[in-house]
């Protein structure tokens, strides 16, 4: 199953049968972190995510598009932590 079948609009509530009165209501969210060697490079990547963003706001209007500054790292990025077993559902 995947998450389009949890989500199909007029979907019945598993209780009574009866097509849900709530909302489902999901964020997608995409991250792109920019790093770039100078102001002209970094316009040129930020204008690119822009013409991308018109693109898919033709198909989701309300979608939106917002940009950050990000302060540089002061000391290198945590190692990640050790997997010790895959997670397994009884």
């Amino acid at each position: 199953m995947t998450l389009r079948d949890n989500f199909r609009p007029g979907r019945l509530s598993p209780s009574d049968g009866r097509p849900s009165a709530a909302p489902l209501r999901v964020r997608a969210t995409i991250v792109i972190d920019i790093e770039a060697d100078d102001p002209v490079a970094l316009e040129r990547a930020t204008n690119e995510i822009v013409v991308q963003h018109q693109i898919l706001s033709r198909s989701l209007p309300r979608a939106e598009l917002a940009f950050r500054k990000r302060k540089p790292r002061t000391r290198p990025r945590a190692v990640a932590p050790v997997r010790i077993a895959p997670y397994v559902d009884d």
